[in-house]
């Protein structure tokens, strides 16, 4: 979490322009990275169809790339200005703000050249709708995402995706709207809860119109540790006066910290509707002087740009190992057409030895990772067993209680549910941080263990390679180990562990106190049996489809890598045979085709190293 504050409630000096010239410059590593790429396909693309698997590695990088995306979810008690909030980022009125609960499901914002909505149904299915306008948008927002025109989600939508034409999203920001939280509305703040998983930083909204309430506490406890970064705007500070900024500042440090906080937090002074009017205006001194021009470059010129980092630097070593193996495959066969043809087949026979080693190794060292794999969801399997005895073992027990201290057999039903209701998601919630620890563990250690095997054989080859043709060595990119993730998709409106109110029959009414509490009682052990086999199922199930991943996609690189070196090196010698049995002049020929080639590729081989050092990888 962020450590540093901030509250400048003079603003900051900034050079003269529109906002949109402030806002519309994209990251200069992914635009020197694009153009990487490019450059690279168009050289490859010059040559020949044998080429053609180098360009697709390079036309996945570029799609890798230029799909990164930062989720910010935006935080708040009904009425702090959220929408507004987000109508100021988005530089328009495209969000509704009423008097009463806004959002009934979450809302995202992403970029698209066109203005559209996509609905999201509990059901899977979706619907898809286009606007000329944001006034239109805002409308039909109304009739679909708020508490006055789809009151309790009555539509059953699971979220609510708009495209927009903003800079901040092109920028690869996903603005996400909220349910309200602490309003009367419950399930609001269960869903906005539930959400948070998926985000990579929260603003969470506050004003001194009044301060930071009860509830807002107690959502902010519930919430601290579940975001990567959690950051705090203060609303509506120009209604305040400096003294009373101040006072307000210091009531919500006291706050924090008396919570567990450190009172560092960030925290952003602005007015979100004088920010949304500068955008509207077009006016940066209003916009600076609203306190958004800070927050938005703290957002998108920190915040995103720690995520995209790492997928950057990720990017440019991949793009940097392609152009390695570009290299490779053109020496080799620079150095092959200066060598007789004999020659060529010598040492063509010698590396052919080293090859199927290697693929001899890849064999033993996927049946020993198969093997792995098998184990692992052996483990998992012991391990969802026994939690599903033990959960049993503490819902019988919850409603053995309730029975004890029961009077009636209503009572007992009301009191075990409530007291089911608040126990099992908590349950649940622990016995997947347990099991997927174990897991993880497991998982991690040997597949680490395996990367060490790989990485030698992918060394064994090139090292080989480089030793029989005399030629450069290009150590193998280092294989990757992806590890389980903690992601609980069992948790849906869907899939709640809410149980419903069981009918009293005619029947019932006609058996003693005893016999009526222990129908009640085997009902409800019956129901909430079916419950738990559902959600041990549903966990089981999400975290075999994390251990299948992990090993899959460990399994899935190494093989491309040594797939891949192994078709450039086959491929050069096989193109240069068949061009060492032409005249003399195609060889001089293509010799100084392999030339120019390679020459070109050593630009883009530069361009990536200018990048690299500029960018510290």
């Amino acid at each position: 979490m962020d450590t540093t504050q901030n509250c400048d409630t003079d603003g900051k000096d900034q050079a003269s322009g529109s906002i949109g010239t402030v806002m519309s410059g994209h990251s200069s590593v992914k635009i020197r990275l694009e153009e990487a790429l490019l450059l690279a396909s168009g050289i490859l693309r010059k040559m020949d169809a044998g080429w053609n698997a180098e360009i697709e590695r390079l036309e996945q990088l570029q799609k890798r790339l230029g799909e990164s995306r930062f989720h910010l979810a935006v935080l708040g008690q009904f009425k702090r200005g959220k929408s507004t909030l987000l109508n100021a980022l988005l530089g328009e009125d495209v969000l509704p703000s009423a008097v009463v609960p806004l959002t009934a499901v979450p809302t995202l914002i992403v970029y698209g050249e066109t203005r559209r909505v996509q609905l999201m149904f509990r059901d899977g299915n979706s619907q898809s709708f286009c606007f000329e306008s944001p006034d239109k948008i805002r409308a039909f927002l109304r009739e679909k995402a708020t508490e006055e025109g789809n009151p309790v989600n009555r539509l059953g939508l699971d979220s609510i995706t708009i495209q927009y034409p903003s800079p901040i999203l092109s920028k690869g920001v996903v603005l996400i709207d909220t349910p309200g939280i602490g309003s009367t509305y419950e399930h609001n703040t269960k869903t906005t809860i539930d959400f948070l998983s998926r985000c990579d930083a929260a603003v969470f909204l506050v004003s001194a119109d009044p301060p930071i309430t009860q509830a807002e506490v107690d959502f902010l406890k519930k919430v601290g540790s579940v975001v990567p970064t959690l950051l705090f705007v203060l609303n509506k500070t120009d209604y305040l006066l400096p003294d009373e900024l101040g006072m307000a500042l210091s009531f919500l440090k006291q706050v924090l910290v008396k919570y567990g906080f450190s009172g560092r937090e960030r925290i952003f002074c602005v007015s979100a509707r004088s920010g949304l009017l500068a955008r509207q205006r077009d006016d940066l001194n209003l916009w600076t002087e609203s306190g958004m021009a800070e927050f938005y470059d703290y957002m998108v010129n920190f915040l995103a740009s720690e995520k995209n980092r790492a997928l950057y630097r990720s990017v440019l070593k991949r793009t940097e190992n392609v152009i390695a193996d570009i290299s490779l495959r053109l020496e080799l066969m620079r150095k092959a057409l200066e060598m007789p043809l004999e020659d060529i087949d010598k040492r063509l026979a010698m590396l052919e030895v080293k090859l199927v080693e290697a693929e001899q190794q890849r064999q033993i060292t996927g049946d020993l990772i198969q093997g792995e794999h098998r184990r692992a969801i052996e483990l998992l399997e012991e391990l969802v067993s026994e939690l599903n005895r033990k959960v049993v073992d503490q819902v019988r027990g919850i409603v053995e209680e309730a029975v004890d201290s029961a009077q009636s057999s209503q009572e007992v039903e009301r009191l075990a549910r409530c007291r089911l209701n608040e126990s099992i998601p908590q349950i649940f919630n622990d016995a997947l941080v347990s099991i997927s620890g174990a897991i993880r563990g497991r998982v991690e250690s040997v597949l680490s263990t395996q990367r060490e095997t790989g990485m030698a054989i992918l060394d064994s080859v090139r090292r080989a390679t480089a030793e029989v043709f005399n030629i450069s060595y290009v150590p193998p990119e280092a294989l990757e180990v992806f590890g389980i993730k903690e992601e609980p998709f069992w948790i849906t409106d869907n899939a709640r562990f809410t149980l419903n109110p069981l009918p009293v029959g005619w029947a019932d009414r006609l058996l003693s106190k005893q016999a009526r509490i222990a129908r009640v009682k085997r009902r409800l052990t019956e129901e909430v049996e079916t419950v738990i086999a559902r959600n041990v199922e549903n966990l089981r199930f999400a975290m075999l489809q994390s251990i299948d991943s992990s090993f899959n996609r460990f399994v899935l690189t190494f093989n491309e890598q040594l797939d891949g070196t192994l078709l450039v090196i086959r491929d050069a010698i096989r193109e240069i045979r068949s061009k060492k049995t032409a005249a003399n002049q195609v060889v001089k020929e293509e010799v100084s085709r392999v030339d120019s080639f390679a020459a070109e590729i050593r630009k883009v081989s530069d361009l990536l190293e200018r990048l690299r050092l500029d960018y510290g990888g």
